[in-house]
């Protein structure tokens, strides 16, 4: 079970106090820090990673909103409540704005503070799957310190059939699959690398996507969009794995929706084309051209499952620049055609 760390921000004495007591009486809180002003705040969130911030919208110096607003820029999934009183409704409404997950009007009640908090840390899932979103985020954070971005990617996709699997009336897909995302942050964070506004801004993506539509498909390319910046700063920091097989996999994987040749993955890993060829055939079993059509066929059936895009669509988005040759490389692959493959899967006969 995850150990949560939480950061008060209240600028009354008493208040400050009360919180951080009742905080630290729930179950799995690891810490509880405090801070008495904005810029007491930004301080802590500079240097810890928390799970939870409870943040008064009035305070002195730098403002509840501003704080928010750094914090979310900082660590987007950092969960969000807010204490307000009842004539401060302006700056209310500016925090909802921000996407906070909850508030809670002073004086505020232990019984309400401890049931907000419970919301927020472990929201709706049961302790079988909780387990198990540890368990897929613990292999993730693995993988990140090996730095095997390929694994990853078939990592994410296992977890989100997974995700969609277990939904059910008690709690959905959305649960698990933010929690996921947020230890796909925390792991980032962890590993020490630095992401600027670029996590922030991929991860609203992920959160928009997960609240409008849901869709296997997008979901998967999002997740795998947060993976791409993740591993791309691991790369940059510690460099690639000295693998040559192992990198131009990674690299096969990245640019898999792109024309993808074999003197670009040659040139990623510094060897001649015919060499590449030559250890790519005796390493993974297969040539290179077959490789890659094989995994952009098996994006392809992800999207004529998951998606309603037309076939030429499809095609465009896998960079086929021919519709009909891309339709004869699916066949070739799959042994039918896209539109026959998606009929199949709609009439329940795949």
């Amino acid at each position: 079970m995850d150990e949560y760390n939480v950061l008060v921000v209240e600028d009354e004495e008493l208040e400050s106090k009360a919180l951080q007591m009742i905080i630290s009486g729930i179950d799995n809180i690891e810490r509880v820090d405090v801070a008495k002003s904005g810029n007491e705040a930004i301080t802590k969130i500079d240097s810890r990673d928390y799970d939870l911030a409870f943040v008064d919208l009035k305070l002195p110096g730098i403002n509840g909103i501003d704080v928010i607003k750094y914090l979310k820029e900082k660590n987007p999934g950092t969960s969000v409540i807010i204490s307000t009183a009842y004539d401060e409704l302006d700056f209310l409404h500016s925090a909802i704005k921000l996407k906070v997950d909850d508030y809670l009007l002073k004086p505020t009640r232990s019984e309400d503070l401890r049931k907000v908090v419970e919301s927020c840390l472990t929201p709706r899932v049961n302790v079988e799957t909780e387990r198990e979103v540890s368990g897929y985020t613990n292999r993730y954070r693995r993988l990140v310190n090996a730095k095997s971005y390929k694994e990853s990617v078939i990592l994410i996709k296992e977890f989100v059939l997974w995700a969609f699997s277990v939904s059910n009336d008690e709690y959905g897909a959305e649960t698990v699959l933010e929690r996921f995302a947020k230890g796909m942050i925390k792991t980032a964070k962890a590993s020490g690398l630095s992401f600027e506004g670029k996590l922030h801004m991929l991860n609203d993506k992920f959160q928009e996507e997960l609240s409008h539509n849901c869709n296997k498909y997008e979901i998967m390319h999002r997740l795998t969009d947060i993976n791409d910046e993740v591993f791309s700063e691991v790369f940059r920091k510690y460099g690639d794995p000295d693998d040559r097989i192992n990198r131009a996999l990674n690299y096969i994987e990245k640019n898999i929706r792109k024309n993808i040749r074999l003197e670009d993955v040659a040139d990623h890993v510094n060897v001649s084309p015919y060499y590449m060829s030559k250890i790519f055939k005796k390493e993974v079993h297969i040539n290179f051209m077959n490789y890659v059509t094989n995994r952009k066929m098996s994006i392809a059936k992800e999207m004529l499952a998951d998606t309603t895009l037309p076939v030429v669509n499809i095609a465009i988005e896998l960079s086929f620049s021919d519709a009909n040759y891309f339709g004869k490389a699916f066949k070739r692959v799959v042994g039918v055609s896209p539109n026959e493959y998606r009929r199949k899967l709609r009439s329940g006969n795949i």
